[in-house]
């Protein structure tokens, strides 16, 4: 039995809760996130870089419609890169006790933003592309597939600027006269949608190039060529579905962050766009698929063919030449 002098030498320090905001550090626990991002858009990069040098200065000495959207969406996929690398920190902490910061909420939108922008810029090069290799109702089917995609897109943009109805006082949103606002429940059942047909367009981007060069003879780089392209078409509508799969996960739990919810900072938010301008990009620099030498053939026949015939006679397709 412990005498009362021992009892008065053991010191006695009142219990508090640990502040967990002050031992988060500056890039959160999860900086590799970060780094995975960039590295993503540091090959996107690469490869639009690459294919613009080739157009300008090695193949057709200019640019084409689907390479200003294709530079317009690497624009959009860089900015919604620098938003990511902000709010990093705040979001994917998992002791987040902070209340509703503005700043976090105008990073979201323009996290949405850009995103959305990426997703219908890239798509749109990569189907102006295949437009020109397809006639007939593949040719009509894709524009108008297109068309109300990129009108979906555009919209779901503009949705993460606008007032949600079960938050008051919403900082950076647009307000209205009337006082318009959109339910949460519309918002996301929107959301889900779009995504939905975005991974249908992604099939068929995906399927649509092996219709295009099947009966085509095609030499081993140009089959490298088209493989690789492919790969990253699927990993596109892999990234896609696995979004979509996350949003119906999130769907059931509540979100204090509601511009922020349906693009939650998640890596397959970002590999969508990036995967797509990849997959449009590499099998148009000829240089490094070693077929620029075959390049001459495509200044003396329309762009409308689905295939040219080279000095040698085997059938090549202008997608893999530029």
């Amino acid at each position: 039995m412990l005498s009362s002098n021992a009892t008065e030498q053991i010191p006695w320090t009142p219990w508090t809760a640990p502040d967990l905001e002050s031992q988060r550090s500056r890039h959160g626990t999860t900086p590799m996130l970060g780094l995975l991002v960039w590295a993503i858009m540091g090959l996107a990069m690469f490869l639009v870089i690459l294919r613009i040098y080739y157009h300008v200065f090695r193949g057709r000495r200019q640019l084409w419609s689907d390479d200003y959207f294709l530079i317009a969406a690497l624009v959009c996929l860089i900015g919604n890169g620098i938003a990511i690398e902000q709010w990093i920190p705040y979001k994917f902490e998992p002791n987040l006790t902070t209340p509703q910061i503005p700043a976090l909420v105008l990073i979201g939108s323009l996290m949405g933003l850009f995103n959305s922008l990426a997703l219908a810029l890239s798509k749109t090069s990569l189907a102006i592309t295949f437009i020109r290799l397809t006639t007939g109702w593949w040719k009509s089917s894709l524009g108008l597939s297109i068309f109300a995609i990129d009108c979906l897109f555009a919209v779901q943009a503009w949705s993460f600027w606008v007032p949600d109805c079960g938050i008051k006082h919403e900082p950076y949103r647009i307000q209205t006269a009337g006082g318009a606002c959109i339910s949460y429940e519309s918002i996301k059942s929107f959301r889900f949608a779009v995504q939905t047909l975005s991974c249908v367009l992604d099939a068929y981007f995906t399927i649509l190039p092996w219709k295009i060069v099947r009966p085509l003879a095609l030499k081993r780089f140009e089959k490298i060529g088209l493989g690789i392209a492919m790969s990253f078409g699927c990993a596109s509508l892999m990234s896609g579905i696995i979004r979509e799969l996350i949003l119906f996960h999130l769907s059931n739990e509540p979100s204090e962050y509601q511009p922020l919810y349906s693009v939650g900072g998640f890596l397959f938010n970002y590999f969508e766009p990036s995967f797509t301008i990849i997959a449009a990009c590499i099998p148009r620099t000829p240089g490094g698929l070693g077929l620029s030498e075959q390049e001459h053939c495509c200044s003396k026949h329309g762009n409308d063919s689905i295939a040219f015939d080279t000095a040698d006679g085997q059938a090549i397709i202008p997608w893999m030449l530029s």
